[in-house]
């Protein structure tokens, strides 16, 4: 299910989704996604027409969420970036446009390391079990920060617009990394590189800049391949794997 916002708000379970949308703004906020400022303060300011003119449209994404037993569990609504009107408002400044490019773990490095882990499960002799399993990270594209080369200014998505005492719009000059914008994935593979480097301690490949490993003192090791979200993590190191 995928309702238009107005069809959603006008329909019999117009409750389930106002609280899906406010549950969506709690996150952004709690995330520091964004900073409320009024609208004549934005440098593209029309005091003529009263409207900015790099102002970029966030629109909701609602859909409903079902068991394995096919019954709805959850109406969940994303607050979506309008990636697609990046490009003009760039242009109108004279900005080339924002660098985009995410990288993704090879294939052939996926099977290398499966061909690998089985070798060493034969051979190994630090007692644990080889395993290999997948995971996702929930959120991902709300971590990270925006470029520091340029500003995005949104419009609050319907149903949470205001007004200051001036009658002046209040938008949101955005501070974090948001679903629908074009750097959106770049963004994050950056802050997860980092995260795993600094925090992890774990080594970046110079061959595949999407795995990531790492040998602890009693020779056992954890490998990781990356493709944006999702994971693929391979180890024989067991509890220090699992911290």
């Amino acid at each position: 299910d995928n309702p238009g916002y107005k069809q959603a708000m006008s329909g019999p379970e117009r409750e389930l989704w106002r609280a899906a949308c406010d549950e969506e703004v709690a996150s952004l906020d709690r995330k520091h996604i964004y900073q409320e400022v009024p609208e004549d303060s934005l440098p593209s300011w029309d005091p003529k027409r009263r409207r900015a003119l790099e102002l970029i449209d966030l629109m909701w994404v609602l859909k409903v969420k079902y068991n394995e037993l096919n019954e709805r569990v959850r109406w969940k609504a994303r607050a979506t970036f309008r990636g697609d009107q990046e490009a003009k408002v760039d242009a109108a400044k004279g900005l080339s446009p924002a660098e985009t490019f995410a990288p993704t773990t090879r294939h052939n490095t996926v099977k290398c390391g499966l061909a690998a882990s089985v070798v060493r499960a034969a051979a190994s002799s630090v007692g644990n079990k080889m395993r290999v399993r997948t995971f996702d990270i929930e959120t991902a594209f709300l971590e990270g920060e925006q470029p520091k080369d340029r500003e995005r200014y949104i419009l609050p998505p319907a149903g949470y617009q205001k007004y200051d005492r001036r009658g002046v719009r209040i938008v949101w000059r955005l501070t974090g990394n948001l679903y629908g914008t074009t750097t959106a994935p770049r963004v994050f593979n950056k802050t997860l590189h980092a995260y795993l480097e600094d925090k992890v301690n774990m080594t970046q490949s110079a061959h595949d800049p999407c795995y990531y490993y790492k040998i602890y003192a009693n020779g056992s090791r954890l490998d990781l391949y990356l493709y944006v979200d999702d994971g693929l993590c391979i180890d024989d190191a067991g509890p220090l794997a699992d911290a």
